[in-house]
């Protein structure tokens, strides 16, 4: 068992070196001629219940063999009574790490648990002059150089209590000028950590490990899981391009999401969506909650009970003007039309707001906007409850650890609570989807709060893991894709992309800004780079907003769709102006006219060439220079006049 363990293939050997209480791996890349540090295969984080403490302990090797061209090791901890099996293969110029989860033994469980398993742990480490990539918002790189000491970990697809990281992607990777390493979770990403350690003396490391469970009473998904790790050459294709190329290969061959182009073949509802500028028209909404409290203090009476931002006679007439603007072609979505305006009384989404004009003025604004030439939709929620509601149904919300139902926020509706959307039935949820439908609305429909961090849910509640809310969140927008066409949603962790065909956004600087300066974290979170656009752009439409000139050029840079929020008071919105609709005309002439062929072509490269200069190239050959130092916009070497309903933000 002692003997030595080969995993070779052209670009790369691993060795693995048995010991009663350990298996020690060297990791040679053959290409670039580099020895990755020497580390452990794996990693035990065990909670022990006596003691009411978590440790790190290493394993004790009870089978050690090859397996094919591959190998399989047996560990175990003999005093808590827990083993694992894994298996270790080559795939084509990756290694593959499987945990079976049916090898996974906890013989006393009332005593000790088993909270996760890193693998190989310091492997992926470089020092000064190098660089990591984690997976929060669209990716964000550090140099572990300046650093201070930091270790920390968090789980891929979020957690509540870090909200604001919003780890997007399954993935993470480090690189110098000579090698480079990429994680990638390929199976039960929705359970697996990434880790991430700097020492204060300019190394530093990440890796990925496959959680069990983050507490004591956690239930536990038994799917199998999956990381690879891809040894790449940096003089080839730099970290952030060979991740974002490298996810997209996975998005599309192993989890087989379609491309735009393909999607748009088969639904006329995204060919609309692509041709439209997108406009999101402000209804109603109590003052009350978070929402409220946040953006709104200045402009409010927090003592009235409802306010109608836009009457659907007011958003009429605004729809009248920006087709009279010349706004040829919009895709509307109604925010707020529902009792109590936005978040209002959900899972209750009838009467129609009556303060607002009620039914008769709502189908009057629907056959208006038709008749003008827009596709006519909602903003629906199928997630949150509210006490508030008649239909507040608490058998089937989040509950706690400790039986009740989990409380997740106070926003305009008042309190709030998830439902399990595992635990949605499709009767009951195709029949809501057509209810609304019903009212003569086409186009993308937009599921809110679709992409969150993902929640477990305890007894008496129905019980769920991450994975089962993941996969009960994209059965809600594949149900809603089935009814309208197509589906829109909310924030873009990759589990809510791979059903939809529009993401709201995938990290932006509001969320950037709540980041906590104490999470360890924060001290690495120094440059954002698109990581999640060039794994996904051209297989999911990305939001643009605001009418600025900067934002235009953002735009067109990534190839993205403009929208707009407004409203006619201009309480919640901007309030729909002329300057707002010379904008509004403005971006859709550039954006959607002139340069909307880039949301369907795939994204081959990104580098920022000089600081505040970045450079984009498509498939089709075109490239896009934006310069945000000077506010000029390139496409194809020749500059793009800044249109004059666009306001320059310097």
């Amino acid at each position: 068992m002692n003997k030595p363990i080969a995993i070779e293939t052209p670009r790369f050997k691993l060795t693995l070196t048995p010991a009663e209480q350990a298996v020690s791996a060297v990791l040679c890349d053959k290409i670039a001629g580099v020895t990755w540090p020497t580390a452990p295969l794996a990693e035990a984080l065990v909670y022990d219940k006596m003691e009411r403490r978590s440790r790190r302990r290493a394993w004790t090797v009870d089978e050690c063999r090859s397996d094919g061209d591959g190998a399989y090791l047996r560990l175990s901890l003999p005093y808590e009574e827990i083993s694992i099996g894994l298996r270790l293969r080559p795939h084509g110029d990756e290694l593959a790490i499987c945990l079976p989860m049916v090898e996974c033994y906890e013989l006393k469980p009332a005593i000790c648990r088993l909270l996760s398993v890193r693998i190989l742990p310091g492997l992926a480490s470089v020092g000064a002059d190098g660089a990591g990539l984690l997976p929060l918002q669209s990716g964000v790189i550090f140099h572990p150089a300046d650093k201070p000491p930091v270790t920390d970990s968090f789980m891929i697809y979020g957690e509540q209590a870090r909200w604001e990281l919003l780890p997007t992607l399954p993935l993470c990777g480090v690189a110098d000028a000579r090698a480079g390493l990429l994680w990638l979770a390929t199976a039960g990403a929705a359970e697996t950590e990434c880790c991430v350690k700097t020492d204060g003396r300019g190394r530093g490391e990440v890796g990925m490990g496959f959680r069990l469970r983050q507490a004591w009473p956690d239930p536990v998904c038994r799917d199998d899981r999956e990381l690879r790790l891809v040894p790449f050459t940096p003089q080839e294709q730099d970290l952030v391009n060979f991740a974002g190329q490298r996810l997209r290969r996975h998005i599309i061959d192993d989890l087989g999401k379609p491309t735009l182009a393909e999607r748009a073949a088969e639904s006329p509802q995204v060919r609309q969506l692509l041709e439209s500028h997108l406009i999101r028209i402000f209804h109603g909404m109590q003052p009350i909650g978070m929402a409220a409290a946040m953006d709104q203090k200045d402009v409010l009476n927090l003592r009235e009970p409802f306010v109608a931002d836009t009457t659907f006679a007011e958003a009429r007439d605004g729809l009248r003007r920006l087709h009279e603007a010349g706004v040829d072609r919009m895709h509307v979505e109604s925010i707020g039309w529902n009792p109590r305006g936005h978040d209002g009384m959900y899972p209750t989404r009838f009467p129609i707001e009556p303060r607002l004009g009620g039914k008769e003025g709502f189908l009057e604004l629907i056959r208006y906007g038709r008749s003008i030439g827009c596709t006519m939709n909602v903003h629906d929620n199928y997630l949150s409850q509210y006490r508030s509601s008649p239909d507040f149904d608490e058998s089937i919300v989040v509950h706690d650890q400790w039986g009740r139902p989990d409380l997740r926020g106070y926003w305009g509706g008042g309190e709030t609570y998830v439902t399990c959307p595992w635990a949605l039935g499709t009767d009951r949820l195709e029949r809501e989807l057509e209810r609304v439908k019903a009212l003569g609305l086409d186009g993308p429909a937009y599921i809110d709060a679709m992409g969150n961090p993902l929640e477990c849910s305890y007894a008496p509640g129905p019980v769920g893991t991450r994975t089962d809310y993941a996969r009960g969140t994209q059965h809600i927008l594949e149900a809603a894709r089935q009814v309208y066409g197509a589906v829109r949603t909310e924030c873009g962790f990759l589990y809510a992309c791979l059903p939809s065909d529009c993401m709201l956004q995938c990290g932006n600087q509001f969320m950037l800004d709540r980041v906590d300066p104490d999470w360890p974290l924060a001290a690495l979170m120094e440059t954002v780079v698109p990581v999640w656009q060039l794994a996904l752009h051209g297989l999911i439409v990305r939001e643009n907003h605001e009418n600025t000139w900067s934002s235009a050029m953002d735009c067109v840079l990534f190839g993205d769709h403009p929208r707009h929020e407004w409203s006619a008071q201009g309480r919640f919105m901007p309030a729909l102006d002329q300057a707002h609709i010379a904008a509004i005309k403005a971006k859709y002439d550039l954006c959607v006219v002139g340069f909307g062929h880039l949301q369907t072509q795939s994204l081959c490269s990104w580098a920022q060439v000089a600081d505040g200069v970045q450079e984009t190239r498509f498939a089709d050959g075109t490239v896009v220079t934006a310069d945000s130092n000077s506010s000029t916009l390139l496409v194809n070497g020749q500059p793009v006049e800044r249109p004059s309903g666009l306001t320059d933000d310097k």
